[in-house]
Parts: C-alpha cells; structure tokens; sequence
C-alpha cells in the first residue's frame, strides 16, 4: 500500500507541503493564482511579475473552506479554462470543486470514491482527455471530467481500471508528471538516476521499461528520489516537458519527454516546504509561509546555450497577512502524513479586488465538446482501454 500523502500537478502538482498558503495554479491565460486561507488571489500574467501586487479574487458560488489535513492540490484544464481543486473540504474529501474562470465561480462536483482510498490516492489531470488519473491501492484509477467548467447534478465516479505499474509500489510516495500523453513516475523502485516509469494513457498500460532521460552537457542525471513534478503548458498542444524538483531542492530539472534530454537548472534558493506549478515559461514556488517565487524557462532551449544559460530563481511576491520572517531551516519537507497548519492568509489591509477578472479567456479548445485541433477524445480513449481490457 502507498504511504499516505499528496502530490500537486500542479500542475499539480512534488516539494510538496502542508503549506497554509494554499495551492498556486494558473489559468488559461497563464494568469497566476494562489487559492486557499482566507483569500483567493491572482497576480497576472508573468510579464506583469516585476512588480506584481496581489488581486483578491471575488468569485461566486461555494468555495472550498480549504480545511483538509493536507495541502490542497489545485489542476489547470485549460482546454476549458476550468481550475479544479482537490482536498480542500475535510467534510467531503472525495469531492471536487471547480473554478471557472471564464464566471469567476466556484461550484462543487459531486465524485464518488467508488472503492479508491482518498488517504493515499495521488492523481494527476491528462491535458487532452481531461481526465483524471490516480494510483491508488497500488492500481490505477481515473475519473472523466469531458469539457466541465462548472459541476454537474449527478455525480461522478473513480473507476479502477484493473491496471498496476510495472513495479512494486510497497512504500513507494508518488511523485507524477504528465507529459506526452504519459504519466511519469519518478523516484520508482529498481530506477537509475535519470530514469522514470511510464503509464501509457492512451493504450492504458504501464511501459515495462524504464524511460531514460539523460541530461545534457555531461551534466548529473536527475536522483532516484521524492519531489514534485509540475508540467509546463503549451499553446494548445499536449504538455512535453515537466520540471522535476526533488524534496531537497538541490536542482530544477527540465525533463523533455520529446527529446528525451534533461536540463538541470538552479533549484529553489529558498529550501522550506513548498509547492510548485508551472505555466508555458516559468516554474513558480509557493512557500509554506506565503512567498512565491518564480525561475523563467524556455521549454524550447533543452540544450541551455541560449534562453536557460544562467537561469535564475527571482522574487515574485509574498502573500497579504503572511510571514515574511526567513525559514531557519535549510531542508525541504515533505507533507508525507504531516497535518496541515492552521491558516494564517489574511485578506486585510492588502491587494486589491478582482470581480472581472485579469483576461478574457484564451479560447484554447472549443466549448462545444469537441475539444480543439490535435486534442484527442476522451471516448476514443476510453473506448480503446475498454478493448485492451477484454483482450484479456
């Protein structure tokens, strides 16, 4: 059985906390948001960062009170430009609520668990298909969304699709990443440096070999260890590069799941618990005590001889109401089993407020279910995954 915990995908979603701070996520405009405590806030697109004040969001609907055990764990649709939280409500842990951004309103959606275990379940969103996959029990899971911005009267249902990874996952803490329609499993038994497992989604089978992705320039290969994995967006296509960050902070690893190289560029200067996100062109960290920090990127420079050469972690902002005292500790931790503090964001005295919202949305996929060009249909998929299963 997996050890209890989570992990942000963030996006979601790595170094990951029991931050009070909430989750940071970005929209479809690549708009960044950090959502939990007693305010929602927004802080632009990242060429508005060097001098970035924090929005209070106002939206309507039901929020998530934000009082689960752990850090909640907050995912990007951008196809429907739709921003899910998961683990925020200790009253309904398997429910999900939904932000749509386009409104500015919050609804829950109704999910049963259906035999999942929500203490261990780490789960990731699928770019194209909209779907949630989650390795649970030692199996995987998944929970279709289709095109949902808002929820919907009847609930949904976790379904386990009799599939486990091509290892033993005894004591293994998950650390996820999509990219190329594959979820990425890294730090997994019997893998070398640079090594990740791989469950193919569209044909819904763990890849029996390890993948490797060697980092360029002669450079160390990315450890065998816990961390967190966000993926970085692109303009409509599925996602191909995902920023790997072990617990220790020691390295941002820009793993090209195309190329199949790695880059290693600086890891955080600030070491405390933290989450990650990223968006098409940065890699942002949320702290345990409000800061955020934000390491620019170009996806395109795998290599690192031009836009990456010296890459460096900067200054984004610092919550309104947190601290802004430096941790004293130089290590990272993780939320494995940690209970969550007590929040401590506060909406007085600071920022400014967001009832409109920053962009209009971007239009990157359709509203009429369809999704956009080059998006793959989540009945396709499953239909294919329903065939490979009675093949056996």
């Amino acid at each position: 059985m997996l050890s209890r915990l989570i992990a942000l995908v963030a996006v979601g979603a790595g170094l990951v906390t029991a931050a009070s701070s909430g989750c940071p996520v970005f929209d479809a405009d690549m708009n960044l948001y950090v959502l939990g405590g007693a305010s929602d806030y927004v802080f632009g697109a990242q060429d508005a960062w060097s001098s970035a004040s924090a929005k209070t969001l106002s939206a309507a609907g039901k929020r998530p009170p934000f009082n689960g055990s752990k850090a909640p764990r907050c995912y990007l649709s951008q196809f429907n430009n739709a921003i899910y939280v998961l683990g925020a409500d200790s009253a309904n842990p398997t429910g999900i609520y939904i932000l749509n951004v386009a409104t500015k309103t919050w609804s829950l959606q109704a999910v049963d668990a259906a035999g999942i275990d929500t203490t261990d379940q780490v789960e990731i969103l699928d770019h194209d298909t909209n779907v949630f996959y989650a390795l649970s029990k030692g199996g995987f899971w998944f929970v279709n969304f289709h095109d949902q911005k808002d929820a919907i009267s009847s609930a949904l249902a976790w379904t386990d699709m009799g599939t486990k990874p091509a290892f033993d996952t005894s004591g293994y803490k998950a650390t996820m990443g999509i990219a190329s329609n594959h979820v990425h499993m890294f730090g997994t038994p019997g893998s070398q440096p640079g090594e990740a497992s791989i469950f193919v989604i569209h044909y819904a089978f763990p890849q029996a070999q390890l993948q490797l992705y060697p980092s360029v320039g002669g450079k160390s290969n990315f450890p065998v260890a816990h961390g967190q994995a966000p993926s970085l967006f692109r303009d409509g296509p599925e996602q191909t590069v995902i920023a790997f960050i072990p617990d220790d902070g020691s390295a941002t690893y820009l793993v090209d799941t195309k190329a199949n190289k790695t880059l290693p560029l600086a890891g955080p200067t600030d070491k405390s618990s933290s989450i990650f996100t990223a968006s098409t062109s940065a890699v942002v960290q949320l702290t345990a005590t409000g800061k955020i920090f934000f390491l620019p990127v170009d996806q395109a420079d795998i290599a690192g001889t031009a836009a990456n050469s010296g890459a460096a972690w900067k200054t984004l902002a610092t919550l309104p109401g947190a601290s802004t005292t430096t941790p004293t500790s130089g290590n990272t931790t993780s939320t494995t089993g940690t209970p969550r503090p007590g929040t401590s964001s506060s909406s007085s005295g600071s920022g400014s407020t967001d009832s409109t919202g920053d962009e209009s949305q971007s239009g990157t996929g359709s509203d009429d279910g369809t999704g956009s060009a080059g998006r793959l249909t989540t009945s396709a998929v499953l239909a294919f995954f329903a065939f490979f299963v009675a093949l056996f």
